[in-house]
């Protein structure tokens, strides 16, 4: 099998094409290795502000402890459950390099002739990252790091609907044909139609809301082609500031017929409609 790699990276001017490499993900389609540099992102930490200090840390937490549940619970990859997984597929570290976070990004992925094992791993790490360390990276936990929204749908919200649908998961054209790119949802269930949800973090970019509202859109639309029935889909968030170029597009989005948009304190309505309908896990189970 082909070793591929992909580089991490801090943009640090997005116009200027400005970004250090902090992190490196390597696989051969079966099993991958990844880590990131702590002491490279202190090296551009003066160059950051607070807010963006925040979320990097809070991303690259995010996904270590993504990738570290996926190798504790499973050693097959490609399940519906894990996004970290989809990491040892070339398309999808494709398309993480096309629509990555303005802030954080990912390199397109390139095939090395070397076998994909640690040794090597340190290698290309020592090359393109920084030194590699031993231990696991450990970041500041003194920082007071803001709970993003799917931080708090997923402590909050999902733990009472669980039992009523799948969580959190990964879809792709073996689920739906018509899917070109893995897209991962909020969850997804079934009674009569499928019910599916999606949050949307509207602090983040324009671009990046707007690529992920079209991507839910989309997989509505590839549901409906296998399901031959409109569903019912929720999308959860919480206004922005009103200054912020987002704020446009969240008014819009409320008002939308195609979606039911609610207030992230207002999540009960959904867990009224998923009791009030019987909704039940789409998949039999969540693997």
């Amino acid at each position: 099998m082909k070793t591929i790699y992909s580089l991490l990276y801090v943009n640090l001017n997005v116009a200027l094409n400005e970004k250090v490499c902090i992190g490196l993900v390597m696989s051969d389609g079966e099993t991958f290795f990844y880590q990131f540099s702590a002491k490279k992102l202190s090296f551009i930490a003066p160059l950051l502000s607070t807010e963006k200090k925040s979320f990097i840390k809070h991303y690259l937490k995010s996904l270590e402890k993504d990738i570290q549940t996926s190798k504790a619970n499973t050693n097959k990859l490609f399940s519906h459950l894990s996004y970290a997984e989809q990491w040892a597929k070339e398309e999808y570290l494709n398309y993480l390099s096309n629509y990555a976070n303005n802030l954080v990004s990912f390199s397109a992925p390139k095939t090395i002739a070397l076998a994909n094992n640690l040794d090597n791993f340190k290698a290309l790490f020592n090359k393109y990252v920084h030194i590699y360390e031993e231990v696991s990276p450990k970041l500041d936990e003194d920082e007071q790091t803001p709970i993003g929204i799917k931080d708090q749908v997923n402590r909050q919200f999902y733990p009472q609907i669980k039992a009523r649908v799948n969580t959190n998961i990964t879809l792709n054209s073996a689920d739906f044909e018509t899917i070109l790119v893995p897209v991962h949802i909020g969850f997804i269930g079934n009674n009569d139609i499928p019910v599916l949800g999606q949050t949307l973090d509207f602090t983040k970019s324009i671009q990046h809301v707007q690529h992920d509202i079209t991507s839910y859109l989309s997989l509505t639309i590839s549901v409906e082609e296998k399901e031959q029935k409109k569903g019912k889909y929720f999308v959860l968030g919480k206004e922005p500031a009103k200054g912020d170029k987002t704020h446009n597009f969240w008014q819009n989005l409320r008002t939308s017929p195609i979606v039911d948009y609610i207030e992230l304190d207002e999540f009960e309505k959904i867990t009224k409609y998923m009791e009030e309908h019987n909704v039940q896990p789409y998949f039999e189970k969540q693997q």
